[in-house]
């Protein structure tokens, strides 16, 4: 073994030790805007397996925070599983970040899943936050979609889901 990939081994435990202490890293308190960095996302894939937005391939993303009670986050996510078959160039991200209303603590996975799997079809990164994400990326609607240019900066920030939205995404993308 290698010192790098020894580091690196190191690294990924730690991500992983960080995920499931409820840790995130480089979150913001206040509502994303156009310009800013966007800041790593860490969740939980639908399989339970650790997720985190810096393993992604470089370049442009598309990424949508959603909640299961949600009714445009239910035409929504189907729509960005057809725009990522579109679009294989950009990663596309549906993020639950919403904490459970009862305990306040992490959504159940479970859940979220069953609400994926009752969709025609979802982003393949789908995945569930901590309970703290909604109030550190300062999520105060459902559907928002951020989209995100290659230098992991903010271009848009579309809220809802209407024909406005729709076509800003589009031309976004075609423009990628």
């Amino acid at each position: 073994m290698t010192v790098v990939s020894a580091v690196a081994g190191g690294l990924k435990r730690l991500k992983v030790l960080m995920l499931l202490l409820g840790v995130t890293v480089a979150f913001s308190s206040h509502a994303l805007n156009v310009g800013d960095v966007f800041p790593e996302l860490v969740g939980r894939y639908m399989n339970d397996d650790g997720f985190y937005s810096s393993d992604l391939p470089s370049g442009v993303k598309v990424v949508n925070f959603f909640w299961v009670e949600c009714q445009p986050c239910k035409k929504e996510l189907p729509l960005l599983a057809r725009k990522q078959a579109q679009y294989p160039q950009v990663s596309f991200v549906a993020a639950h970040p919403e904490p459970d209303p009862e305990t306040g603590e992490d959504y159940p996975l479970s859940a979220i899943k069953a609400f994926v799997d009752r969709l025609p079809a979802a982003p393949r990164h789908t995945v569930a936050l901590t309970h703290r994400a909604k109030e550190q990326y300062g999520i105060d609607a459902y559907p928002i979609t951020l989209l995100i240019n290659a230098e992991d900066k903010v271009e848009a920030v579309l809220r809802g889901l209407d024909t406005n939205t729709i076509n800003t995404l589009e031309r976004w993308l075609r423009q990628q």
